[in-house]
């Protein structure tokens, strides 16, 4: 027979979940406050997001313009062969 433990996390590891933010237990917000601000968080974390991907896209975008463009001047490039008639 299989003898079970229950496990107690530490006290401090322990999830608080209350009606407040730990964000905004230092100020005493109300659970209103606490939404707007997690929303304004959530809001900013959005926008960061978009600039980065949108800016990684466009550097992405601008090495395969080159790597592109470099391949097409190497073959419409004009070229004069001459031959040598001995």
């Amino acid at each position: 027979m299989l003898c079970r433990r229950q496990v107690v996390a530490p006290r401090g590891a322990r999830l608080r979940l209350r009606s407040r933010v730990a964000i905004t237990e230092p100020i005493n917000a109300s659970l209103g406050v606490a939404f707007v601000i997690a929303l304004a968080a959530a809001v900013a974390a959005w926008v960061l997001a978009t600039f980065v991907f949108r800016a990684a896209l466009f550097f992405v975008g601008l090495i395969a313009g080159g790597v592109i463009g470099a391949k097409l001047f190497g073959l419409l490039q004009a070229t004069t062969t001459t031959f040598c008639s001995a």
